[in-house]
């Protein structure tokens, strides 16, 4: 919400601090960095989000594709060694995963 304040509402800086703060009851000194990694990285909570969306999205296809074989740890290697890339590519990313998989 305070990623979308500052940057579709126009929000203050000191706006989405307090209401950030009194929002989630977590005082000035934890909300304050996170407010300012927002006003300098627009979307970034937005694309978290997105990110984090997909991997369980993903990780669910791979445990409906491999049923008794799909272990989270290879997964998780899987997903984690695959580097950062965009959503498309970490798709082929677990499909590759699902097929070495299915073949042992």
């Amino acid at each position: 919400m305070v990623d979308t304040g500052l940057h579709a509402k126009r929000w203050s800086r000191d706006h989405a601090i307090t209401w950030f703060s009194e929002t989630n009851g977590s005082g000035l000194s934890s909300v304050t960095p996170e407010v300012d990694r927002y006003c300098a990285w627009p979307g970034q909570a937005c694309d978290y989000k997105m990110g984090h969306t997909e991997i369980l999205a993903q990780r669910e296809r791979a445990r409906q594709a491999l049923g008794a074989a799909y272990d989270l740890r290879d997964f998780d290697d899987a997903v984690v060694t695959g580097g950062n890339v965009p959503l498309d590519v970490l798709g082929d990313t677990v499909s590759r995963y699902i097929a070495a998989k299915s073949a042992r």
